[in-house]
């Protein structure tokens, strides 16, 4: 039997697979709490060049459904600005 992905997201570290978050399937206030700063320290590493947009990219695969939604909506390489724009809007 085959299982879901397993791990964090490497864009917002996110727990994915194994077990559900909670019974409605909404995280709560902490996971939020993380998902932000993991954010904050995505756009931080982009802003000081530590990070490509391409590297980025590469993630995608293993990233959460939501940060594969943001990545998904923007051009098939996206490039800095834009990454940051949509890393920005994720965090608000």
């Amino acid at each position: 039997m085959m299982q879901g992905m397993r791990g964090r997201c490497p864009m917002c570290g996110m727990m994915m697979g194994g077990q559900p978050m909670q019974a409605q399937g909404a995280p709560n206030l902490n996971e939020i709490r993380n998902q932000i700063q993991n954010l904050q320290r995505q756009l931080d590493q982009l802003e000081m060049g530590r990070t490509s947009p391409q590297q980025v990219q590469q993630q995608m695969p293993q990233m959460c459904p939501m940060c594969q939604g943001m990545m998904s909506g923007m051009g098939a390489t996206p490039d800095k600005e834009e990454l940051e724009t949509g890393i920005q809007q994720q965090i608000q």
